[in-house]
Parts: C-alpha cells; sequence; structure tokens
C-alpha cells in the first residue's frame, strides 16, 4: 500500500510536470528581464562615476608628485550577465607626459601603485563615509618631496577618519598623532 501511494505520487507529479515545467520557465524569463534591467542600470551608474572618479583620482596624482600623469576607468561590456553585472572595468595610467594608457598593473612601478592606491581612497573618501583607513607600506618606492606629499594627504585623511600607516619613513611618520613600534622576534 505504502509503495502504490509513492507511486500515484510519482504519477502525479508527472502530469503535472509540463505544466510546472511552464511556470518554471515563466518565472526564469521574468528574473533574467529582471537582472538585465538591474545591470543595465549598474552600468549606467557605473558611467556617470566613473569620469569623476577618474577625475579625482588625477588631481590627487598630481598633488603626488606625478604632475603629467593621466588616469581612466575603462568600462567595456563583458557580454555576459555576472553576479556583479555585465562590465569589465579596467583602471588605465599614463604616469609620465608622452606615455600611452595602459593598464596600471602592467605599468606602474610601486611607487606609483602607493600613490594610485592613496589617491583611490581619498577619492572614494569624498564619495561617503569610510571610517578607518589602512596603509600597508604606502611609501614603497617614494621619498623626499614625494614622501612628504604623501604625508600631508595622509594627514588630510586622517583629520575626517582613522588612519593607520605602516611607514618607514620619517616624513609619513611624524605627522602622526600616535606612533607603535612593530617588530619581530624568534
Amino acid at each position: 500500500i505504502r509503495r502504490r501511494e509513492e507511486y500515484r505520487e510519482k504519477l502525479r507529479l508527472s502530469d503535472d510536470g509540463a505544466e510546472r515545467l511552464q511556470d518554471i520557465e515563466g518565472e526564469i524569463r521574468k528574473l533574467s528581464d529582471e537582472a538585465e534591467r538591474l545591470s543595465e542600470a549598474i552600468t549606467e551608474k557605473r558611467r556617470e562615476t566613473a569620469s569623476s572618479l577618474s577625475s579625482a583620482i588625477k588631481d590627487n596624482l598630481h598633488k603626488l608628485g606625478m604632475p603629467s600623469a593621466e588616469f581612466v576607468i575603462r568600462i567595456t561590456p563583458s557580454g555576459q550577465l555576472r553576479e556583479h553585472g555585465a562590465d569589465d572595468i579596467e583602471f588605465l595610467i599614463a604616469p609620465n607626459k608622452g606615455e600611452k594608457l595602459s593598464p596600471v598593473q602592467n605599468t606602474a612601478s610601486g611607487g606609483e601603485l602607493s600613490r594610485i592606491m592613496l589617491s583611490l581612497k581619498a577619492a572614494l573618501k569624498a564619495e561617503g563615509d569610510v571610517d578607518i583607513f589602512i596603509f600597508d607600506e604606502i611609501d614603497t618606492g617614494i621619498g623626499g618631496a614625494v614622501a612628504n606629499a604623501v604625508g600631508d594627504e595622509l594627514l588630510e585623511l586622517s583629520r575626517s577618519s582613522q588612519v593607520i600607516a605602516i611607514t618607514h619613513l620619517p616624513q609619513i611618520a611624524v605627522r602622526a598623532s600616535s606612533h607603535f613600534l612593530v617588530y619581530k622576534q624568534e
């Protein structure tokens, strides 16, 4: 009797299967259309933001000892819908006058990467509330006047957010209100 009831349930489900399949396919189409609409809205918002963010990063780079730097955020369609939209986003930089824009990861030196990161974080700070910034060896590949400019920018960020900077440079450390010595011992 138990087995007969199991088979009856399976038959019932198989009879309703075509109708259920149509319902599920309709739901999938509806959700796909909604995902596509949201993806297009994300792309539009990214395009609106990319220009102003690129400009803010470029202005910060100029203050940080890269007076001829060009910086662009390139947004291109990826051709497929993914978790965070349907765009490929790439940061391009021409660190010096006369150089062509190239992907940051292929072009920037250690010191330039440090300044790009600081410029990006400072620009994002202007867009919204950031409570804490952590910079691990932000001084990589810099010194002298550039280190002073980086120190000034970190000090400016610290006026409205907590800044933790791991540094080896006095030009940066001197601007801090608190210092901690971190060392390794075997």
